[in-house]
């Protein structure tokens, strides 16, 4: 056993009261004793080991070069963690100018030591910001690295009316903007552009949407088979002029539509171009038809004193070329287009006055026929005579017309003839009072 002082060896057996070497009382059995005397074998096992053969103090020496040359890499890589994080070598972190106008964010990008470029980008907020940074603010590069910034950019309408469809749709792109296009019929040479909804230089956002409208060839419409005021319609609504003639019809089915067109449909034609428009007439059935229009056209007025409204009424049944006192249909007067299609309503002096002031109806139209271009019926014609006073007070009177009406090849009205026109008879009959 070894003194828990000095710690000689008290070899084995019973102890003296006092260790000889130290005088350091033995006699205490206490757990502090017992605990001392365990720690002073420890060390005298430890001694004992050192002084082992071949653990010399060599041995003891790089034992504790091991240690200090541990504690001094634990020194160094705190230090050289302390430095990192400082950016005293190791690259720099790329600072946050996100928002940033590009004089400031380039001025504390090129302070850290970095080279700075920049593009621009098509955005909806302030123009001039930065809205990209490349590297990613946050992350460590090398100093004396490239970045580059995004800036913004407002985006602009372009100027695209004029171009084509596919280099507006280019500059559309790169503004980042929308487009809706819409064909339009025009002269303009096939798919240009020739309207915009929005004019050239006008800031916009990407929400935005440019409504386009590109030329679409003008041809002349399919309109074979249809009526003729369809026809017209189509015509006038391509930016047409409807030259209409007619002619007979081989096929009983196709009268009143149209057969023929000059230039044909799909044809390339301009703004105002006369198109020939030949329609199918029916042979007598036709032609008694469109009689029948002309008499309720001349005989629902009193010719005497409406001549200028019946001249109105029988325009459109005239060939717009022909001439009437030397002026085309178009352009002569209601007055002369009577005159030379009725002809003038002579009246003795004395019925004059009389036949003015009367009124009359178309009561029926009997025996119609037609031969060749003419129709010939017998019209009956009933006139209101109480126009002329209170002792007229319901009269009426009847009379019948022998009626001829004339048709060029092409079924255009020519002439009206009836000798009795305007002249009322003297059979009067008493109305109810």
């Amino acid at each position: 056993m070894l003194c828990p002082k000095c710690g000689v060896d008290l070899g084995e057996g019973m102890l003296p009261a006092r260790c000889p070497a130290c005088g350091h009382n033995l006699s205490d059995t206490s757990s502090e004793a017992e605990g001392a005397r365990r720690a002073a074998e420890r060390k005298q096992d430890v001694r004992g080991l050192v002084n082992m053969p071949g653990r010399n103090s060599g041995f003891n020496l790089a034992l504790r070069a091991l240690f200090a040359l541990v504690l001094v890499a634990a020194f160094v890589g705190i230090i050289a963690f302390v430095l990192w994080h400082l950016e005293i070598f190791g690259g720099s972190t790329v600072p946050d100018v996100m928002g940033w106008r590009l004089d400031r964010a380039t001025e504390e990008l090129e302070r850290d030591g970095f080279n700075v470029t920049s593009v621009t980008a098509k955005d909806d907020g302030i123009p001039g910001l930065v809205i990209g940074i490349d590297p990613a603010a946050g992350k460590r590069i090398e100093e004396g690295a490239s970045i580059e910034l995004t800036i913004s950019e407002e985006r602009k309408m372009p100027e695209i009316v004029g171009k084509p469809r596919d280099e507006a749709a280019e500059l559309l792109d790169a503004e980042g903007l929308e487009a809706e296009y819409e064909d339009e019929i025009s002269d303009e040479e096939e798919g240009t552009i020739i309207w915009a909804g929005y004019e050239a230089g006008r800031v916009l956002t990407s929400a935005d949407v440019v409504q386009v409208r590109v030329a679409k060839p003008r041809v002349v419409p399919d309109v074979l088979g249809k009526s003729e005021s369809e026809a017209k319609v189509a015509l006038r609504d391509a930016g047409l002029t409807a030259k209409v003639s007619y002619v007979r019809a081989e096929d009983e089915k196709k009268a009143g539509t149209v057969v023929e067109l000059s230039p044909s449909q799909g044809a390339r034609v301009h703004e105002g171009d006369e198109v020939q428009v030949r329609i199918a007439r029916g042979t007598n059935a036709e032609l008694e038809k469109v009689a029948n229009q002309i008499f309720e056209e001349l005989y629902g007025r009193n010719a005497v004193s409406a001549p200028e409204k019946i001249g109105a009424a029988l325009r459109t049944y005239l060939d717009p070329d022909r001439k009437i006192g030397g002026k085309s249909v178009s352009s002569a007067s209601d007055q002369a287009i009577f005159e030379e299609v009725v002809g003038n309503v002579k009246l003795p002096d004395d019925l004059k006055d009389i036949a003015g002031k009367l009124k009359c109806s178309l009561v029926g139209v009997d025996d119609v026929t037609a031969d060749g271009n003419v129709v010939t019926a017998r019209v009956t014609i009933k006139w209101d005579w109480s126009p002329l006073g209170d002792d007229y007070d319901g009269v009426t009177s009847k009379d019948t017309h022998d009626v001829k009406i004339t048709f060029d090849d092409n079924q255009h009205l020519v002439s009206i003839s009836d000798a009795d026109l305007g002249i009322p008879e003297y059979e009067i009959e008493e109305g109810e009072s």
